[in-house]
């Protein structure tokens, strides 16, 4: 792994801070071209996208801090970003509603505005999850005798595999599927929450309900809001059709 991409008089440059920065810029690129060729409001975008990413990972960071708090030794080591730690459910509660909220604010297409952030969000994650790669952080149990790197699951690595499948499925869907507005965002939610808690079997984390772990948790209520969302979408339509 090479957790140190260079160094500059002595002061590191982390990969796995340098690719979330990937991350970070390739999924706003993507969001904005996305909007322009749909014909939204990418003024709004590039006005309030950078609220949203600040508030996103100062979310996903306080999430990490209350789920692997045993991992910090003094309150200094929060603002370490640059060592990794970020609760990607964090990111994307804080992240997202605080979109919510500037689009509902200035009257924007919530809908359609969620569909596209969503397919930018996960090709985000992508290289963020590549990132805690880089920097050593398989996530996994003691793996010998399947996918393994060094003897451990590469929950990380198996995690940006899904991370990119979801991305491209978006991204196809807006192109090619047609799709009514806000439908794209929930069915995204519900497969990254199907397809992470099957890798949170393999992922150390202590189990907190019988045999699930609080990640597993936090991934069947993804589940089940992206259900109950889509589904009420649906209905939705059908009324307004009928």
């Amino acid at each position: 792994m090479y957790p140190i991409l260079f160094e500059i008089n002595g002061f590191n440059i982390y990969t796995h801070g340098v690719l979330a920065v990937v991350g970070i810029i390739a999924g706003s690129v993507l969001i904005y071209l996305i909007a322009k060729k749909e014909k939204m409001n990418t003024k709004f975008f590039a006005d309030n996208i950078v609220y949203s990413v600040l508030i996103g990972i100062i979310g996903a960071r306080i999430a990490y801090y209350v789920v692997y708090r045993d991992q910090f030794l003094s309150y200094s080591e929060i603002y370490q970003l640059w060592e990794g730690g970020l609760v990607s459910y964090g990111g994307f509660l804080f992240g997202g509603l605080t979109f919510y909220l500037l689009i509902k604010s200035q009257k924007e297409n919530i809908r359609k505005w969620f569909d596209i952030f969503a397919v930018g969000f996960f090709l985000g994650l992508f290289f963020g999850r590549l990132g805690n790669l880089a920097a050593g952080e398989h996530a996994g149990v003691v793996f010998e005798k399947g996918i393994n790197i060094n003897g451990v699951f590469p929950a990380t690595f198996i995690e940006s595999i899904l991370c990119l499948l979801v991305f491209a499925f978006g991204l196809f869907s807006i192109k090619k599927l047609k799709l009514s507005s806000g439908k794209l965002f929930f069915i995204l939610i519900t497969i990254y929450g199907l397809g992470r808690f099957i890798i949170d079997v393999w992922r150390v984390e202590e189990k907190v309900a019988s045999f699930l772990s609080l990640g597993q948790i936090f991934d069947l209520a993804v589940v089940l809001f992206g259900i109950v969302g889509y589904l009420y979408l649906t209905r939705k339509v059908k009324h307004a059709i009928g």
